[in-house]
């Protein structure tokens, strides 16, 4: 069974240029770009990359409190969703943020455009996108970022958005979030890490406990958004491993990182 890569290009495009005054157009010509890249295999359209990097960040509206002259290394991602057309039940995968590194390849000063963890490109390896693409046999899965934003400072290169308590608060991320949630409908959210934890939390008014001892029955009790369960877990990247084995463990399971995603979601299958 094949799984194709959608992107509501309406929807989504309205959303930021609505919420943060992104041209709805580039988040069009893009998203078609992404689709077809998965999709068809297909390289980069050559209009559409050089319209990725049209948009400067003064632009931006819902930023007003952040001095973005002083910022660079510039993202935003577009929200996808997989499916393979034939299910019933859908999930939200909330990751943290649309993460940039410096690249001869961008002008460190405009907005470049991606998809949360690069998932459109299957080049792209590390130990979630295939788990991710594979869930998709079972749901319909839409992924997007807690962050809308990211940036770095341009003085301080180690010194990103996502430590920005006055950015993280900022309350464009959570309507977006509120919006991209009440659109999709689904039967569950699934948030990578403790940031889209805190920023789930924040919009559905629940308290967070410890993650790597919140076993997911209690979970299941205790947190959801407008009654829509939600989950919580470390994330699978490497920088997250040793959060990732805790977590697992306290499952009474055996912890191991090319799986851990999966597993975990096995785990939490047994709840829904």
């Amino acid at each position: 069974m094949k799984i194709k890569l959608n992107i509501n290009k309406d929807f989504i495009g309205n959303l930021f240029e609505s919420y943060m005054n992104f041209n709805a157009s580039i988040i069009y010509e893009n998203s078609i770009n992404f689709e077809s890249i998965f999709n068809k295999s297909s390289s980069l359209i050559s209009d559409s990359k050089n319209e990725r990097l049209a948009y400067q960040p003064e632009k931006l509206i819902g930023f007003e409190n952040i001095n973005l002259s002083e910022k660079s290394w510039f993202g935003i991602d577009i929200p996808v969703c997989f499916s393979s057309g034939r299910n019933n039940k859908r999930v939200i995968i909330v990751a943290m943020d649309p993460l940039r590194n410096k690249s001869i390849n961008y002008n460190p000063k405009e907005i470049t455009l991606n998809t949360p963890f690069t998932i459109h490109d299957i080049e792209v390896k590390n130990n979630y996108n295939d788990h991710i693409r594979k869930l998709a046999l079972k749901y319909d899965v839409y992924i997007t970022d807690a962050y809308k934003l990211f940036y770095r400072d341009e003085q301080n290169y180690k010194s990103m958005s996502n430590r920005d308590l006055k950015f993280c608060s900022l309350n464009v991320h959570k309507e977006i979030l509120s919006k991209e949630i009440e659109y999709f409908k689904p039967d569950f959210i699934l948030c990578m890490g403790n940031n889209s934890a805190k920023s789930v939390a924040s919009i559905a008014n629940f308290s967070l406990k410890p993650i790597t001892t919140t076993n997911l029955s209690v979970q299941k009790k205790e947190y959801n958004y407008n009654s829509i369960p939600v989950f919580v877990i470390p994330h699978a990247s490497g920088a997250s491993r040793g959060s990732a084995k805790k977590f697992i463990e306290h499952h009474k399971q055996e912890y191991h990182s090319k799986t851990y995603l999966n597993d975990v979601l096995n785990i939490i299958e047994y709840y829904l």
